[in-house]
């Protein structure tokens, strides 16, 4: 866990937004694969082994197109997010980051003001 710059903004806005050092773990290429490989595994077993009772064959489906496609989905995401408290940039209200927030950008909704927050690397905005 490494504090980086991050900026904190509202999607889809002109409104300048701030930026602020979170904590945020980034994983290693072994790590995001990992962390797929658990995924695609966790659902595609379940399904194939469901897949054998008769009335339940579509969940072959499952097993061959969603595993397969969870895992991909999981081993994108290149960081996660440690638990912090920022300030909401529409409404300017104390929001606590969700559990388990991860990837670039990370979008979430503030509680209060239902308003898109979105937290990007501070680096991507010079570019």
């Amino acid at each position: 866990m490494e504090p980086t710059p991050v900026h904190i903004g509202v999607m889809d806005s002109r409104k300048a937004g701030q930026v602020l050092a979170l904590p945020v773990r980034h994983l290693t290429m072994r790590q995001r694969a990992g962390r797929g490989v658990v995924l695609m595994l966790a659902v595609s077993l379940p399904a194939a082994l469901f897949a054998l009772l008769p009335p339940h064959v579509c969940q072959a489906l499952v097993a061959v197109i969603g595993g397969p496609l969870a895992g991909l989905l999981r081993a994108r995401s290149a960081a996660i997010f440690e638990p912090a408290d920022i300030t909401c940039p529409k409404c300017a209200q104390t929001i606590a980051l969700p559990k388990n927030l991860t990837g670039w950008p990370a979008r979430f909704p503030c509680p209060k003001c239902r308003a898109m927050v979105e937290l990007r690397p501070a680096a991507t905005l010079a570019a």
